[in-house]
């Protein structure tokens, strides 16, 4: 299992840069972290051979209450057949590759 946390580096009000804590996921059984071009969404993946191969969490960064970026899970799938996965330059689109026939 693996712990991913997410960070952002943002412009304070001094006009200092400060890093801070977007999201935490525990026991998670995705290993990456896949941004799309427009670095809204992100996909958790693990392609690696073994008992989680497949695994995707798709999720989001928005702005809270706060004006701080918050990122959020909102679906999970497994795809054990999965090789190889990115998104389209839109960001729009994820792509799943499979070697497998």
């Amino acid at each position: 299992m693996y712990k991913i946390v997410l960070n952002t580096f943002e412009e304070d009000s001094s006009k200092s840069l400060g890093i801070n804590e977007a999201g935490r996921f525990e026991d998670k059984r995705a290993n990456e972290v896949i941004w799309a071009r427009n670095g809204i969404f992100f996909a958790l993946v693990n392609r690696e051979t073994g008992p989680y191969m497949g695994v995707i969490e798709f999720g989001y960064l928005y702005k809270n209450k706060d004006q701080r970026f918050t990122a959020e899970l909102i679906f999970e799938t497994e795809l054990p057949y999965m090789s190889f996965c990115q998104w389209d330059p839109s960001g729009r689109l994820f792509l799943i590759y499979s070697q497998q026939t």
